[in-house]
């Protein structure tokens, strides 16, 4: 059996090509072999010249087993990129560095609206604080005006006893003068 250069290499080619395939499968060692990752056997030769030899070429394309599209979450101009596109990288790597003003300036006005917001809770807690003792006054003053209002009804009731003990006593010494007239 003889094999010309180009048919050994597209054999060659091809076994290499689906020996990747296999290589590359999803199919993980510990889980038993399925049709799709048994081994595929491949003719091999040696390599002899011979006359009529016609190349054969095979066109196809490649694709990554996986890619990530990177979207910038912030503004800011971009000082340095560690990767070109098609480079391999590891999670946690540090792909591209920005110029970090406007990082710095969003912090700085972070902390400003922080401040503000601590400040009006602060300025809410001494107005609390304030209705609070003012809430506690007019306890006080209703308190008071309770115990005025007793004393008043007391002194009310102590005149209208006083007069009325007057007028039985008037009443009394004016039928004696009556008698006595």
């Amino acid at each position: 059996m003889s094999f010309s250069v180009s048919r050994l290499a597209t054999h060659l080619s091809i076994g290499l090509i689906m020996l990747s395939l296999g290589a590359c499968s999803s199919v993980s060692e510990a889980e038993p072999p399925t049709e799709k990752s048994k081994t595929i056997s491949v003719d091999i030769a040696t390599a002899t010249l011979s006359k009529n030899a016609q190349g054969v070429e095979y066109i196809g394309t490649t694709a990554p087993i996986q890619s990530v599209n990177i979207q910038a979450q912030t503004q800011g101009q971009l000082l340095k990129l560690n990767y070109e596109v098609g480079d391999r990288v590891q999670s946690g790597q540090v792909i591209a560095e920005l110029d970090s003003d406007l990082l710095t300036a969003d912090v700085d006005q972070a902390r400003a609206q922080r401040e503000a917001q601590i400040s009006e809770v602060a300025s809410a807690q001494r107005r609390v604080g304030e209705v609070k003792t003012r809430v506690e006054q007019a306890k006080v003053e209703l308190a008071q005006a309770k115990s005025n209002i007793i004393q008043l009804k007391n002194a009310w009731k102590s005149r209208v006893e006083n007069a009325r003990l007057e007028a039985d006593q008037t009443a009394k010494d004016a039928q004696r003068q009556t008698e006595l007239l």
